[in-house]
Formats: C-alpha cells, structure tokens, sequence
C-alpha cells in the first residue's frame, strides 16, 4: 500500500470512526464480511440507480442517506461507494434551499471525490469529476488549476483538447462576469490560440470550433455573453451507474492474467473482459502506472500485459474468497448462465456487490484453466 493511500484511509477512518470494517483485508479476506458489505453496497446501488433514472428529490436523498448510513456504520473504505457517494451529493444538492445545509453538501461531494482521486491516483476519470464539482459549484478557481494540471500531465492529444475547451468554458463564465479581471481575459486567448494549434493533431468537431469561435468573437467585441456559451462547451465525463464498478473493472483485468497464468494482449483482455477499446487503453494504461502489470510490446501496434507482484497481491486474498463464493453458489451462477447474457448482465443484480457478469466470467476462466 503506498503512503498516499494509507494516508486517505486514515482520513477516511477518523471521518467515520464507527465504521464495523475498517481494512480492507477484514472485507475481501472473508466470505461472510464480504457477504454482509456487498449485499448492502448493492442494495445501496439499486437507490442510485433509480434516483438517476428518475431524478427527484426523494429519490436523490434515499441514495444519500443510505450511502452515507453504509460508510458510517459498515465500511467506509469502498471505493465504489466513496466516487457514487460524491456523485449523489452533486445532484441532490440542487433540490436543497438552506444555504448552510448546500454548502455541507457541497463540501462533502468534493472531499469524498478528492479522496477517491488520491486512492486511485493514476484515474483520470475521478479528477475529471472533481473539475466538474468546481465548475457546477461555481468555484472557478480550483477549475482553472486543476485543467491546467491535467493538461500539464498529459500526452494524449485528444485528452488535452477536451481539458483545454473545459477550462476555456470556465474562462469564459470568468469573464463574462463584470467583476472578471483582465487577466481571466489574457488567459481566455491564450488557451483559444493552443486549442486552435490541437487542429493539426486531433479531429475538432465543426460545432465546437464554431462554438468556441464565436465565444471569442463576442468577448472582443464586448457583446454580453449568454450562460449557454459555456454551458454547451464543458465535455462533461459519462457518469453511467449500470457501468461495471470502479474496482471491478480492475479486479477482472488481474484476475483473468492470474488465473490464464500468461500474459494476454490488449485484444485478449478487451474480448474477454473489457468489451471497449477506449475502455481497455485507459485502464490497462492506469493499471501499468499503478504497478499492477507490466507491458511487453510485441509490435508497434500491439502490446502483452501480465500481472505484477504487486498486482497479484491486490487480488490475491480476494481470489481465494471468490473461489469459496463460486462453490457456494454454483447452482446459482450456473442457473444464469444456462438463461443466456440478458440473465448475466442484469445491472441491478448483485451477489457479495459483484456483478452477475464479473462472477460467471471468473467461474468461465477458472473452469477454462482446468
């Protein structure tokens, strides 16, 4: 565990100092802890999943109470719970009127965001959604620092471009405000001339250009700018609750090299478990800064991962907690998968917080070895 992570686990611990689980280790090195904190979690799941397919008040603050009730009282280490808890709040907070109980919320929605960014620190994904709390929270300037960061971290030019339009929305709002000083608007011009350089290294929709152009305009010539000229502009990052867990997705990568025992390609991986190309570069990527694989390339085109010692001591316990979970509850998993893929990928169907799908393909590779 590196110093960072230990460091936002403590934080998270005196934060909820109630909590029965308290390591991880006490969690996925037993089936029953396991049993109890990952039917709750996907209990849990079901409310977030119905309060964002039916956007209301009530349905928001169930998903909230019960989120928070989870990493008070059970485990508050999850990492799943931990990034939807943060999402729950950026959304529930719009139906509350009490300035002070908005402005908890607000808080709690960015801290609990900023640790899950720190627990996965090579993710994209999180840092890109704690930008977007700062713009939609109207705090500009942690927005400002945190794209340029991103943007001076970065190689893949199609990432820097959407970093760079999201921080020209944000320039813009600053300087479409009559209290916006003259260096928002330097700034604002400077970040326009860099995307314009992007055209010759990345594809940029016709509507956006003509988007940010006409932005430009406006502010030269002093017209008054409309909300809807930097709403429109932010790449806002999909935030799908029916997607595959933050760690699931992780854990499937390092379980099918373990169990295979060889290294796999890009292609292996994404046939077998990730499905989408971008999917599979991203992660794979994250989980070679990480160190839980290693990359061996092959060809230009074409790179082999296998699993590291501190990838097969991520999931090491977890493996021999899942294989008593397959025993246990083989008629059931096979049950599924005798009634075919809409059985398996069910998303509102959770065994010990796993997915349908992640439990049958690991049953499916665990039988393919033998």
């Amino acid at each position: 565990m590196s110093d960072s992570k230990e460091v936002i686990r403590n934080e998270l611990n005196k934060e909820y100092p109630k909590a029965y689980y308290k390591t991880r280790k006490k969690v996925y090195g037993n089936i029953s802890a396991l049993r109890k904190v990952g039917n709750t979690y996907g209990q849990n799941k079901k409310l977030f999943i119905k309060a964002t397919k039916n956007r209301n008040k009530e349905n928001w603050k169930n998903a909230k109470d019960k989120y928070e009730e989870f990493m008070r009282t059970i485990y508050p280490l999850d990492i799943d719970t931990i990034s939807e808890y943060s999402t729950i709040c950026m959304h529930y907070v719009d139906y509350v009127e009490n300035n002070d109980e908005k402005e908890k919320i607000i808080e709690s929605g960015i801290k609990h965001r900023f640790w899950a960014s720190m627990l996965e620190k090579d993710s994209l994904s999180h840092k890109i959604k704690l930008g977007q709390h700062y713009r939609v929270h109207k705090k500009n300037e942690k927005a400002i620092k945190l794209y340029k960061e991103l943007i001076e971290g970065e190689t893949d030019y199609k990432k820097i471009l959407g970093f760079r339009i999201n921080l020209h929305a944000v320039y813009l709002e600053e300087s479409s405000n009559p209290q916006g000083s003259k260096e928002n608007l330097k700034e604002l011009e400077e970040n326009f001339k860099e995307i314009k350089k992007l055209e010759d290294q990345v594809e940029v929709k016709k509507q956006i250009m003509d988007m940010l152009e006409g932005s430009m305009k406006r502010i030269k010539n002093a017209d008054e700018i409309d909300s809807n000229d930097y709403k429109s502009l932010f790449r806002n990052p999909k935030d799908n609750p029916a997607d595959s867990s933050l760690k699931e997705v992780k854990w499937g990568v390092l379980l099918y090299l373990k169990i295979n025992g060889k290294a796999a390609t890009a292609g292996d991986i994404k046939t077998e478990w990730l499905v989408n190309s971008e999917t599979t570069k991203n992660i794979l990527e994250q989980m070679v800064k990480e160190g839980h694989l290693s990359s061996i390339p092959l060809t230009k085109n074409n790179t082999a991962y296998q699993i590291t010692k501190s990838g097969n001591d991520e999931i090491e316990e977890l493996h021999e907690t899942i294989k008593e979970i397959l025993e246990t509850e083989k008629e059931k998993i096979n049950e599924w998968i005798n009634m075919g893929i809409k059985e398996m990928v069910k998303d509102d169907e959770y065994e010990y917080g796993f997915s349908r799908r992640f439990l049958t393909k690991i049953h499916t590779w665990e039988i393919d070895k033998k």
